[in-house]
């Protein structure tokens, strides 16, 4: 993806070491959870610089970091929404988030949520997956 090599997925083992994390809602009737992407901050400009077309894209600001990190979150959840919609389970997305240090809010789940971890290596950088979810159908 973007000409960056990708190792993975392997399993989480232990605490997700990550530094800034992007995060989208899942909602349906059948099916709700929150999905997370996680990296360094070199390793989240990294993919931010290669998804926008490169370091010099980046300008300085942080912003942009943020933005391109966020919009591949986006990309992603939208990959993900895509699958559970096949399934024949209809879901919506929420706006992406990007936040440094949110990995203590993340973890507030209740005991019904299953949780599923990987990490990746995108070009010699570690970057995790997260997503939270249940399955449980919610009345109107």
């Amino acid at each position: 993806m973007f000409g960056l090599t990708l190792d993975g997925p392997n399993e989480l083992d232990g605490p997700d070491p990550a530094e800034i994390f992007g995060i989208i809602g899942l909602a349906g009737k059948e099916f709700r959870g929150m999905l997370r992407l996680g990296g360094s901050n070199d390793g989240v400009r990294a993919l931010a610089a290669a998804f926008l077309g490169g370091e010099e894209m980046l300008e300085g600001d942080p912003s942009m970091i943020s933005d391109g990190f966020g919009e591949l979150v986006n990309m992603i959840g939208g990959t993900l929404k895509r699958q559970i919609d096949e399934s024949g389970v209809k879901i919506e997305l929420s706006l992406p988030s990007v936040m440094e240090g949110a990995r203590g809010i993340f973890d507030a789940r209740d005991g019904h949520s299953q949780v599923a971890s990987m990490t990746w290596t995108v070009d010699g950088q570690q970057l995790s997956t997260t997503l939270v979810f249940s399955e449980e159908v919610v009345e109107d």
